[in-house]
């Protein structure tokens, strides 16, 4: 199992009476740009002071 697919899980994927793992998903960690970090602060200060 790749850590993407493992990261990915959730207790529903596992089954463990048959002893098995589905895999509907995977997990990725990207890097974000220094221009997409200052979006997503603009938008969860916006989202803040909505709230």
């Amino acid at each position: 199992m790749r850590r993407g697919e493992a990261c990915g899980l959730e207790w529903e994927d596992i089954n463990l009476e048959q002893g098995s793992i589905t895999v509907r998903r995977s997990a990725r960690l990207l890097p974000l740009s220094p221009w997409l970090r200052y979006i997503h602060r603009y938008a969860l200060k916006q989202s803040c002071q909505s709230a």
